[in-house]
């Protein structure tokens, strides 16, 4: 069983910023030294993956499972097969992963003042789980301890608990996973590793990796591996790899300069993180990758295949994502990307569209010929809280502290193309056509209809951008954007109440929903039902509220 761990961050490299930069890329020369660096001219938004109209065998798709407010700031968030584990206040909640339905709560002050450091681990449906800042040898924690918590995760029945000495004290201990129905103890100051059963926390096996050494960073459990990292003074850190079953030896390896911070196993992969490097190991403990100059956060891993932003190592304008094998460091070409980057079983990223709508897409790069695939659209407004294999879980709370959770699961389906699953699964009628919403003439003036190209990504044959221009130049220009249409009004308020507010927009009575940022101000964001548009005119207010009327109505009379 896959063994999930992190404080916070779930399993994946998740990476919420959203620079600007001009597209350099990085070509992997190497599977086992630094990458050359090749600065190449940007290419074009990742493909539309056998982009058609008629539906291919199967096409990944973001499917909605279900949307809950909290009514507290979400801490942390674990899954546990069908369970998820919700960590917010001072209390532990558990749902269903696919419905959200409430399956218990743990109200025993569960967080305490630790709420930012949360380790999670699980196996055969058992869950452990502590509550301390990881030990770090260059930090004091004095007065801290951990407590380990291990109940059954769909039931929320305890099972046992175990508390540790102060950090100072030589049995100070930490949680670093379970398996095999093992939970495993790190005692950073002994330099050792303890086995315990995970139903009673009877011991099984103790193991002494290298006494006055440092086991610092963060480690990682599977039913294969137990991977620890040991730093001894000056010498470099060096990856031990443990049998689970009985703590024996299998392999270690010398590490590069600088220093690890965390393990991570999955897909036969080991894979070691530091501020500004990456090592992939085989589960035989030979290196596959390494890279001296990466940024952390800005690399993920999935399955045969590696991720990395470059959008902070060099002085670009537009940020890019680089695609890579793992087995063979065969370059599978760089794409824009808004700043989302995460891994695990398979590896994702956005990258924004072109042409009028404000969002933008996500791509699950395929596990056969690692061609990136759409999969539904992402907004700025949302934040990435976790993710597991194919169900993610956003943060899409409006204003405030608390949050709002919304579920969503990626499906392959037969009866969906690429097109379709880029704009949500909303139907090519429900958008509509730019050009057409607007005025051919206006006070006496005649215009010309520009429309703007639109992303064939979204698989229409109508403008969602579209200018008026005056026939004579005599009069003001006029733009319309359709930034997006949802598939209910709900989604769509909240999405148009979002960047209203980041705006500084102010309320109107206009339309079903309205904003602009001020009474002088010539450009006017809308909601008809389900679609969000953004008006502007050349600094003539008046007339943008006329024409956004005209449309309203238009539109209402077509809804008839």
């Amino acid at each position: 069983m896959w063994i999930i761990m992190g404080r916070g961050s779930g399993w994946g490299q998740i990476v919420l910023g959203r620079a600007r930069g001009k597209a350099v890329r990085f070509t992997l020369c190497s599977l086992l030294i630094s990458s050359c660096v090749i600065v190449l001219p940007p290419r074009e938004a990742p493909p539309a993956h056998r982009r058609d109209t008629v539906p291919i065998a199967t096409h990944p798709v973001m499917v909605p499972l279900w949307r809950e407010d909290l009514k507290a700031e979400l801490s942390d968030s674990y899954r546990v097969r069908d369970t998820l584990l919700l960590a917010h206040g001072r209390t532990l909640e558990a749902r269903d992963t696919y419905t959200g339905k409430k399956l218990w709560t743990w109200g025993k002050d569960f967080l305490g003042e630790n709420e930012s450091f949360i380790t999670w681990s699980s196996d055969d449906g058992v869950v452990s789980t502590s509550t301390s800042a990881p030990y770090d040898a260059d930090e004091s924690y004095s007065d801290e301890r951990t407590t380990v918590y291990t109940f059954d995760a769909r039931t929320g029945i305890q099972l046992w608990s175990l508390t540790s000495p102060y950090v100072t004290d030589d049995g100070y201990f930490n949680l670093i996973g379970a398996s095999a129905g093992q939970a495993f103890l790190l005692y950073p100051r002994r330099g050792d590793v303890m086995s315990v059963d995970v139903h009673t926390g009877v011991r099984r096996w103790r193991k002494r990796l290298w006494s006055g050494c440092d086991l610092g960073g963060t480690p990682a459990v599977s039913n294969r591996m137990v991977a620890v990292l040991v730093t001894c003074g000056t010498r470099p850190t060096t990856l031990w790899a443990l049998d689970p079953m009985n703590g024996r030896v299998m392999w270690t390896h010398a590490l590069p300069t600088g220093k690890p911070e965390d393990v991570a196993l999955r897909d036969s992969v080991v894979e070691v993180i530091g501020a500004t490097s990456i090592t992939l190991l085989d589960m035989g403990g030979t290196a596959l990758y390494r890279n001296n100059w990466v940024e952390r956060g800005k690399v993920a891993v999935g399955a045969g295949v590696i991720g990395m932003s470059t959008s902070t190592q060099t002085l670009a304008t537009v940020p890019t994502v680089t695609l890579a094998d793992i087995a063979s460091g065969q370059d599978r070409g760089s794409y824009p990307n808004d700043g989302l980057l995460f891994g695990g079983r398979r590896l994702y990223f956005d990258s924004s569209l072109t042409g009028g709508p404000r969002a933008s897409i996500l791509y699950r790069v395929d596990e056969t010929d690692r061609v990136p695939q759409p999969i539904g659209p992402v907004f700025q407004e949302d934040e990435l809280k976790n993710a597991w294999d194919d169900v993610f879980l956003f943060d899409v709370s409006l204003e405030g502290p608390d949050t709002t959770l919304a579920a969503y699961e990626v499906r392959d389906r037969p009866d969906v193309t690429p097109a379709q699953a880029v704009r949500g699964l909303v139907p090519t009628e429900a958008w509509p056509d730019a050009c057409e919403l607007l005025p051919e003439s206006m006070g006496g003036i005649t215009y010309r209809r520009v429309p703007a190209e639109v992303s064939p990504l979204l698989g229409l044959d109508r403008p969602v951008r579209c200018y008026l221009e005056p026939h004579d130049n005599d009069g003001p220009h006029v733009g319309l954007d359709v930034m997006w249409v949802f598939p209910d009004s709900s989604q769509a308020h909240r999405y148009l109440s979002e960047i209203a507010m980041d705006d500084g927009d102010s309320p109107i009575a206009e339309a079903d929903e309205g904003y602009r940022s001020g009474p002088l101000s010539d450009t006017v964001k809308f909601r008809v039902g389900a679609a969000i548009f953004r008006l502007y005119t050349d600094k003539k207010p008046d007339l943008t509220l006329r024409i956004m009327r005209r449309i309203v109505k238009q539109l209402k009379e077509q809804q008839r």
